[in-house]
């Protein structure tokens, strides 16, 4: 119970929190223009894509730590 509660739980929490978070930080990108142009002899896609990627992960992260963290 105790790795449960100390690393399972925490993990999953912080997959909920990216998943939530994801779209919005992609809109974000979208809306203001944060996006990684692609050069066609270089990347296969062609659309732009969104350079914010990790950010829902450092703040869902960052969240689930002190969440856990404060809770002792």
């Amino acid at each position: 119970m105790v790795i449960f509660l100390h690393y399972i739980f925490p993990a999953i929490i912080s997959f909920i929190f990216a998943a939530f978070l994801t779209p919005f930080v992609r809109r974000f990108a979208l809306r203001h223009n944060i996006l990684d142009r692609t050069d066609i002899a270089i990347h296969k896609h062609r659309p732009p894509t969104p350079k914010l990627g990790g950010l829902s992960m450092f703040i869902s992260f960052f969240i689930t730590a002190l969440i856990f963290l404060s809770a002792g």
